[in-house]
């Protein structure tokens, strides 16, 4: 039986890539022959919405950025965010973040 070329989805919802991105391949038989990637499944908009809120209300935003590494998304910005405003941390947080 011989089999014509197609093209299968592997995500969004694909163990293997964890909702972030989806994969179209290319199959001839059991062989792929080509592939196209779509990034992006992520995009939220969280850049607009980090415009119009104030910036410590955006930590909510930067834990839903990456749900495998939400805290370090979140520890960031925050630093970022004293970074930006010369904001001196206490010693007891600076040993709490290490």
């Amino acid at each position: 039986m011989v089999m014509a070329e197609m093209w299968i989805s592997m995500g969004p919802q694909h163990p293997m890539t964890h909702g972030l991105w989806t994969l179209k391949v290319k199959v001839d038989g059991e062989t792929i022959t080509d592939a196209d990637p779509e990034l992006g499944y992520l995009h939220r908009s969280v850049e607009k919405m980090g415009e119009r809120r104030k910036y410590f209300m955006n930590t909510t935003l930067t834990d839903r950025l990456c749900y495998a590494s939400s805290t370090t998304w979140t520890h960031c910005y925050v630093l970022t965010v004293e970074e930006l405003m010369n904001v001196e941390i206490p010693e007891r947080a600076k040993y709490i973040r290490t």
